[in-house]
């Protein structure tokens, strides 16, 4: 079966379902309505097209009245329907080779989940990227982020927290759930979705590290990953996001990760029908957009995020984008709380 060109395992629904049981609710009637039932789970490793999947758990979060259903969602991650994922986490050296190896193969099976590693001055950063909109977008990141998150918990065999979190969507009304996933640190309202831990936790041994396992499971998921097209413009997007972010967005820097000229990339972004200029252009509308909709960030400080020198250029950008300044979309939206995690 030809996957979805964006999907996830529907075996990502079995939380779902465990989910809602442990709130004492009937998961099947709100699935059914999507034409899930029983039987659909039988097969886990089978494509679920991922618009679906954010259907459903922002519905399953307004039919609760959970809003962090996601997070939990997230949290029960196993990899137990992973097949090969798993036993590839499980035997690997250590944890760098483990998330390599999951950054490189997860794309077989989640499509349209764009997950990245970066490492600078000795600290790690995980993030999880969707991109463009979708039906449950927010609660789709968030999950995907809360079962990396306990991936990297699976592969240290013990607890473990990161040094900080960021997610993009709004702050929400109860802040334990994600308190007691994530840890103390975790902001609301941000560019984008990762946590952030120190760098020699990539050196650390997993659990169970079996070299030998490991080499075969690498020739079998490197004989299923020849059939699978490469995604270039997604992986030029994601890295035009970390390097946007990073304040290094250039097209030299972009085809140096690419291992080529910057001519090289030029002419690949153009057979595919657009250049860096346009790209850069796009993720620079759609993250504008998350932060003047989420985040109370001074204007000034959304422009320098964005990469614009001045506040100035990025009113220009935006009126362009938008037809109206920033100022009037935050203006026309409703107040957003302040990027506080407030303690006792």
């Amino acid at each position: 079966m030809k996957p979805e060109s964006r999907s996830v395992p529907v075996g990502t629904l079995a939380r779902v379902v465990e989910v809602l049981r442990a709130q004492g609710a009937d998961p099947w009637p709100l699935l059914g309505r999507y034409g899930i039932g029983p039987a659909s789970l039988e097969e886990p490793m089978a494509p679920l097209a991922l618009t679906l999947c954010g259907r459903i758990l922002a519905d399953a979060a307004q039919a609760s009245g959970r809003p962090q259903l996601a997070v939990q969602v997230g949290a029960r991650a196993n990899m137990e329907n992973a097949g090969p994922l798993r036993l590839l986490l499980l035997s690997s050296r250590n944890v760098r080779d483990a998330v390599d190896g999951l950054l490189r193969y997860g794309r077989i099976w989640y499509r349209g989940i764009d997950t990245a590693l970066t490492v600078r001055e000795g600290y790690a950063v995980f993030s999880v990227e969707i991109d463009g909109a979708c039906a449950g977008r927010d609660d789709l990141l968030t999950a995907y982020l809360a079962a990396n998150l306990q991936m990297f918990r699976l592969m240290l065999g013990k607890p473990w927290l990161p040094a900080a979190v960021s997610l993009s969507r709004p702050p929400p009304p109860e802040l334990a759930p994600f308190v007691a996933h994530f840890g103390p640190d975790v902001r609301f309202g941000q560019p984008r979705d990762e946590f952030v831990f120190p760098a020699g936790t990539l050196e650390q041994r997993c659990g169970v590290a079996d070299e030998a396992v490991e080499s075969s499971v690498v020739r079998y998921l490197s004989e299923l990953e020849s059939h699978v097209a490469p995604d270039f413009l997604g992986q030029a997007r994601q890295a035009i996001r970390d390097l946007m972010l990073l304040g290094e967005c250039t097209a030299p820097r972009l085809a140096s990760l690419f291992a080529v000229h910057r001519f090289t990339l030029h002419r690949h972004l153009q057979d595919h029908g657009t250049s860096f200029a346009q790209l850069l252009d796009e993720e620079r509308e759609a993250l504008a957009r998350r932060l003047l909709g989420h985040t109370d960030m001074p204007l000034g400080d959304v422009a320098r995020a964005l990469g614009f020198k001045t506040q100035a250029g990025f009113n220009k950008a935006f009126h362009r984008w938008q037809g109206v300044a920033p100022g009037t979309v935050r203006a026309g939206g409703r107040r957003r709380p302040r990027l506080r995690l407030h303690r006792d």
